[in-house]
């Protein structure tokens, strides 16, 4: 494959994360993690262009004093717009984000955290999209798995019959299993499928 077929690969398992679903981001994580609030736009501008269904971006009361005082400007701008939903203070976005999630079919969480802390039962039933950010660019955990082959039969199984021209026998030199079904005089290295 060429690198731009690779490209094209990897933005189209990007695709599948995000089209059609309602994507929770925890703003906190994503700007802390991704280098300031300009990059963390840049960041909902890339997701966006992959048509997910809506995106609600929430964020820790507290997260405004962690910010430069320039994108503490911006990120009250953002909240004033609508843009992004500030919590309630003493509260942590988390806890809105697993309720979402649970509750929004379809859905799920931007973030690097784990909820641990959180009740298992419902943090297993949300779908967490973990990221890595390097140098302004920003990484999802996708699958890049291949996919089991699905024209195969999966009950299948190809044989590499060993070197030998007579057949494999018990004690009692009756053939048993798999070596009931090789015949005397099979070819050097042939290859069956079994059923």
């Amino acid at each position: 494959m060429k690198k731009n077929e690779l490209i094209c690969f990897l933005e189209n398992q990007e695709r599948f994360l995000f089209k059609d679903k309602t994507i929770l981001v925890d703003a906190a994580n994503l700007i802390l993690d991704f280098g300031g609030l300009e990059n963390y736009i840049n960041l909902i501008k890339k997701i966006e262009k992959y048509q997910p269904k809506k995106i609600y971006l929430l964020a820790d009361a507290s997260l405004k004093y962690q910010l430069t005082p320039r994108d503490t400007d911006r990120y009250l701008d953002l909240v004033a717009e609508g843009m992004i939903h500030e919590c309630p203070s003493k509260t942590q976005a988390d806890l809105y984000l697993i309720q979402m999630c649970v509750t929004i079919p379809n859905s799920a969480i931007i973030s690097n955290d784990d909820f641990k802390e959180w009740e298992p039962k419902l943090v297993k039933h949300c779908k967490l999209i973990k990221f890595l950010a390097i140098n302004g660019n920003i990484y999802f955990n996708i699958n890049l798995k291949p996919k089991p082959n699905n024209n195969s039969n999966p009950n299948k199984i190809t044989v590499k019959i060993p070197k030998f021209n007579s057949t494999i026998t018990t004690k009692n030199e009756e053939p048993f299993g798999i070596e009931a079904l090789y015949r005397t005089d099979i070819e050097k290295n042939k290859t069956i499928d079994i059923y």
